[in-house]
């Protein structure tokens, strides 16, 4: 039949008081479950999934993990600065599972990050600008967003480590790495500049 495998807490075993284990200690723990019988309620195995094992995301913050979430984040991001078609959104209705809340329940505007752990490829746009809005600092965390030439990222001087087209983002150009001027480090062949 195979093993299974269930996750559990110390708090739901009440053995004893012992509700933690220290650094040093450990704990084998052997359960076996049978069928049926038993005294007063018994105990009742339901039929095995037969369905193949998957993987759960365990995400450590909230953030743009995949393409998917890049598309989310994108369509919430065009809603927000398109406010004659959507005079009602506030972001980040519908992908608060991608920012992290960073002002206290009492801030209004409240404050969030939208923080990046994947490069993203909006090359898909052709025209126009990305908007960040006011009250969101963007964390790209050294990845990278592809964009088509003439297309832009607009903040609020709130980005951090975040490359656009391969090359760090640059508040002069926007975003759009569409400019002729060689950055410093190109110009010395100095990669460190």
């Amino acid at each position: 039949m195979g093993d299974k495998s269930y996750a559990g807490t110390l708090n739901s075993l009440q053995i004893n008081g012992a509700h933690k284990l220290n650094a040093g200690e450990c704990m084998k723990l052997i359960l076996t479950i049978i069928d049926g019988g038993g005294v007063g309620l018994g105990y009742r195995i339901d039929n095995w999934s037969t369905s193949d094992e998957e993987d759960l995301p365990q995400y450590r913050i909230p953030g743009v993990y995949n393409e998917e979430d890049a598309g989310r984040l994108l369509e919430a991001l065009q809603k927000a600065a398109d406010t004659s078609t959507y005079p009602n959104y506030n972001f980040p209705e519908g992908v608060e599972d991608l920012v992290v809340k960073t002002s206290g329940d009492n801030v209004t505007p409240p404050t969030y990050d939208i923080n990046l752990f994947t490069h993203i490829d909006w090359s898909s746009i052709q025209s126009g600008t990305i908007n960040i809005p006011d009250n969101c600092t963007l964390k790209g965390n050294g990845y990278n967003i592809t964009l088509t030439d003439g297309v832009s990222i607009v903040e609020n001087e709130d980005i951090e480590n975040l490359y656009v087209n391969g090359k760090p983002y640059s508040n002069e150009n926007g975003g759009s790495n569409t400019d002729n001027e060689q950055s410093e480090s190109d110009a010395t062949d100095d990669p460190t500049t």
